[in-house]
């Protein structure tokens, strides 16, 4: 069994599913749940790679 790649390290998750939803639901989200979700994630990924410390973003 190959050993874990983040072995030893903290991490977070995050899912942007239900923020989408709860756009579209209010009706102010003008493309599908999945794609919005996906948007918002690439707006973090970039301030969030840039933390000191963290050592890989994955998806």
């Amino acid at each position: 069994m190959a050993a874990h790649p983040l072995l030893g390290e903290w991490g977070f998750a995050t899912s942007f599913f239900q923020t989408a939803a709860n756009e579209a639901g209010a009706g102010k989200g003008g493309k599908p749940v999945p794609q919005r979700a996906q948007e918002m994630a690439e707006q973090v990924k970039g301030p969030i790679g840039s933390v000191d410390g963290s050592a890989a973003l994955m998806q």
